[in-house]
């Protein structure tokens, strides 16, 4: 895996919102409007969910405690443009998972080096 990548042509600055919060959903104490946090994912394995972070068009940035060791990279899936975990919406995308690194020295008991990379398997 490369150390750095190109940079992407996003239509606004990274980490800024889209859409301000509003009533929909309870972030930090603050109702978000869908789709205000773009870069926000949800990646789901066989039987767990988790949150994630896309940090550029193909590769999403989470904790390696959200995986379950041996990594099969088949079981997991990334939602991207969803809302409500258990209500779809039109803009949703599900992308499988390409190929996923956890950190090489993360501890599952004391959670050091709780990092992992999910490589898409098409970009956003």
């Amino acid at each position: 895996m490369p150390l750095t990548t190109p940079s992407a042509n996003f239509p606004r600055e990274c980490g800024r919102q889209k859409y301000q919060p509003h009533k929909t959903r309870i972030i930090g104490g603050f109702h978000a409007n869908a789709n205000s946090w773009p870069w926000q994912i949800l990646l789901r394995g066989t039987n767990n969910q988790c949150g994630g972070a896309l940090i550029d068009q193909q590769h999403v940035l989470t904790a390696a405690h959200c995986l379950k060791f041996p990594v099969q990279v088949q079981d997991y899936k990334v939602y991207i443009g969803a809302h409500a975990i258990d209500k779809p919406m039109y803009m949703e995308q599900e992308i499988v998972a390409k190929q996923i690194w956890a950190h090489e020295l993360y501890n599952d008991k004391t959670l050091v080096n709780d990092i992992a990379i999910i490589r898409l398997s098409k970009p956003v």
